[in-house]
Parts: C-alpha cells; structure tokens; sequence
C-alpha cells in the first residue's frame, strides 16, 4: 500500500508540474523512466489501463457504494436481474478478457 501511495503522490506531482507548464503528461516515458525500463508497453496498454479505471472506479462507486465486497458484486447482479434477466452470452467478451488479464498477470511474475 505504501508503494501506491508513494506513485500517486508522484504521479500527482508532475501531473500538476506539467499543468503549470501547460504540457501534457506523457504516462509511458514517465513509467519507462520510474521503473527503470523494466516495464515495456505502449500507449495502447495504458489506454486500456485507464478505461478499465475509469469503468472499475464508477462501478465500485456506483454499483458498490464505495465498497467492493464479493456480496456487494453478488447484490448488484441480482437486482440487475431482476430489472432484465441477463444472459451468459452478454457477458463472454468481458469474461474473457479478466481470463486473458489473469493468464497475462502469472506469466509476467
């Protein structure tokens, strides 16, 4: 937890160095540089990266108030099925993608 705390408060910083100096934070250079190169992905990946944040955070906000728990994921979907039953089919793009992720995360440790 330290660890996050301690790149948000530099992310935040340059963030607002880059605002004064009315430039635009470049994500990649700034992670290739912070981790030393050991960290190798494009812009494409921090787009995902920052979507599935957005998307996550408004869930966990929204859907969650404030607090993902198993039960509070369990009681969202259940209310949403009882608004408009859901179909497995409607969910296998997403399903596979948090598999791919899983399998992309053991093969990187």
């Amino acid at each position: 937890m330290r660890n996050k705390v301690r790149i948000n408060h530099v992310v935040g910083y340059f963030k607002k160095i880059n605002k004064m100096e009315n430039k635009t934070f470049d994500e990649i250079s700034w992670i290739q540089s912070y981790f030393e190169g050991q960290v190798n992905f494009g812009y494409e990946a921090v787009e995902s990266v920052r979507i599935f944040t957005l998307i996550w955070n408004m869930f966990e906000a929204i859907a969650c108030n404030k607090m993902v728990t198993i039960r509070a994921i369990e009681d969202f979907v259940s209310e949403l099925h009882l608004r408009k039953p859901l179909k497995l089919d409607d969910f296998m793009f997403f399903l596979k993608f948090v598999s791919y992720r899983d399998i992309l995360m053991i093969k990187t440790k």
